[in-house]
């Protein structure tokens, strides 16, 4: 069957009429809160007389609130339309938030539901900051106590950060990453010594998931760092959240390619 226009469907003319006026979703909220007159509707939402007859008027002829005497409140239908267009709402501003990154999502997304980032903090760079995300992720590592990443990529910078001074310096955890990163330790003879000497110390593993790995995804304590890469380059930006549901996600994901990576030695890092 074929899904009729959205203006042809009873839930398009209901979202329309609520958002197509601030006071009518306002007035609902307020008595799907608790009971309340006319006039403290007035006072409150600072609205003419007629303006909160007419709206009441029309809530009653809509099944959405009900009154006795003077007193108006909101049926359970109106508390659920309330609660409902809320939860949209919210949903409507995550989106937005995430209109500006969505570009450098991984293809195949994310396992988890995006609402769950509606209270993410989220760093992309600018005139004036243009190293933001990697400051920002450079920044969690320094802090951190203890680190899981999964990686196709990685910048000098960060592994500056994350192995620290000294192999005693860097938190424990570990790296999962692609044959890419293991071939830019290689190149490395400096950057590779160090990466050894973390794995001599006890504090640090690295593995290497010899396939593609999808995203770069690294869990700072109890916080997770999704950086965005759009599949190549430095970070376009950083998504950072203590969502249980995110950090579950993360976790689980990186157990995945950890049980199919292969640890690596000291030697793995020789030319």
């Amino acid at each position: 069957m074929d899904t009729p226009p959205a203006e042809d469907r009873p839930a398009f003319d209901t979202v329309r009429y609520l958002t197509g006026s601030d006071t009518r979703l306002r007035v609902l909220e307020l008595l799907a809160a608790e009971p309340r007159d006319r006039r403290d509707l007035r006072d409150r939402l600072d609205i003419s007389q007629p303006t909160t007859s007419r709206t009441l008027s029309e809530f009653e002829d809509r099944g959405w609130v009900t009154h006795e005497g003077r007193t108006y409140r909101a049926t359970e239908l109106g508390s659920f339309v309330c609660r409902s267009l809320a939860t949209f709402l919210e949903q409507m501003e995550t989106a937005s938030r995430l209109e500006p990154i969505v570009q450098w999502f991984p293809t195949e997304g994310f396992g988890f539901d995006l609402d769950r980032l509606a209270s993410a903090d989220i760093v992309t760079p600018s005139e004036a900051a243009v190293e933001a995300p990697i400051e920002s992720l450079a920044s969690e590592l320094r802090d951190a106590s203890h680190v899981r990443s999964l990686s196709h990529g990685i910048t000098r910078s960060l592994l500056d950060v994350q192995l620290g001074a000294s192999p005693a310096d860097a938190p424990a955890g570990c790296w999962v990453f692609g044959p890419e990163v293991r071939e830019y330790l290689r190149g490395d003879p400096d950057l590779a010594e160090v990466a050894a000497a973390a794995i001599d110390s006890g504090r640090m593993e690295f593995y290497c998931y010899d396939g593609r790995v999808p995203f770069n995804v690294v869990v700072t304590d109890d916080t997770v760092n999704l950086c965005l890469t759009g599949g190549h380059g430095a970070p376009n930006a950083e998504v950072r959240t203590t969502d249980e549901a995110v950090r579950a996600w993360a976790e689980a994901t990186i157990d995945e390619y950890l049980l199919e990576a292969d640890r690596l030695t000291p030697a793995s890092f020789e030319p």
